[in-house]
């Protein structure tokens, strides 16, 4: 599943556009019913890739229905990128405060400045070693559910208010095998109680980085410093896990519903 990200999705779209639901891979009709359960099989399906920036990659119709996916492949997966200002911004809307933002600052640009205008640049371990206690107090305060909620459904659903998109699933694979979930499904998840022992700054499994840190050779010019990229080691393990903690969520509603 380690496919170049963009012939990826178009593999897919390949597969699916102009197809009716019985002309599918049975693979992908079983993907189809998880979207459209009442689904015909002359239903006919229309796939197309998604304008560049969007959180979604491709969208998937059948007459009136649209669902919005955002493909996932490979290792170790990026699934956000924003400035780091407008980040800070969104965070200060949340109610983290001034101290706390600092905190974050203070981490990205790795120099003892909140802005990236120092000289020395320490490593990552050297961050955390020396910025414990704040790291701490910061990842506290973001992995609050109510607050954490609203950043993850940033990360993976909705992006930023330029990009003007809306994630209804992820599906992580390639146009032969793969797994899909809706994404409220897995940030609900995540928000129930997610246990993560990570010591850098992180918000629920979801890593925090730079877009460049630069230790050897460091250009002061280069643009990716005030980025932010976050990465998504567990994604296979979390969509399985929201997977069976829906079902048995579900289930367990049923069962109350019976007994009243």
């Amino acid at each position: 599943m380690y496919n170049n990200g963009l012939q990826n999705e178009l593999d897919i779209v390949n597969v699916l556009d102009g197809k009716t639901y019985k002309e599918l891979p049975e693979f992908w009709q079983a993907k189809m019913r998880q979207l459209y359960r009442i689904i015909s099989d002359d239903d006919k399906i229309e796939c197309y890739k998604c304008v560049h920036d969007q959180k979604s990659d491709i969208s998937i119709k059948v007459g009136t229905y649209k669902w919005n996916i955002s493909i996932k492949s490979g290792g170790y997966v990026s699934v956000h990128e924003e400035r780091i200002s407008t980040f800070v911004g969104f965070l200060r809307s949340l109610g983290i405060n001034e101290k706390l933002l600092d905190t974050l600052k203070l981490y990205h640009y790795g120099d003892g400045t909140l802005d990236g205008t120092g000289d020395v640049h320490k490593d990552l371990d050297t961050i955390k070693k020396e910025m414990c206690d704040e790291i701490e107090a910061f990842n506290k305060a973001v992995n609050e559910p109510e607050i954490l909620y609203r950043i993850i459904m940033r990360f993976i659903c909705c992006g930023t208010p330029i990009q003007r998109s809306y994630v209804t699933h992820i599906y992580y694979g390639n146009h032969e095998d793969g797994m899909m979930l809706n994404a409220k499904t897995i940030v609900e998840y995540i928000c129930s109680g997610y246990a993560s022992n990570l010591t850098s700054i992180h918000f629920g499994p979801f890593i925090y980085t730079p877009g460049y840190r630069g230790l050897e050779n460091f250009d002061k010019n280069n643009v990716r410093r005030y980025y932010i990229k976050i990465k998504w080691p567990s994604l296979i393990r979390d969509m399985r896990e929201a997977k069976e903690w829906y079902f048995k969520n579900r289930d367990l509603n049923k069962e109350k519903t019976i007994e009243k």
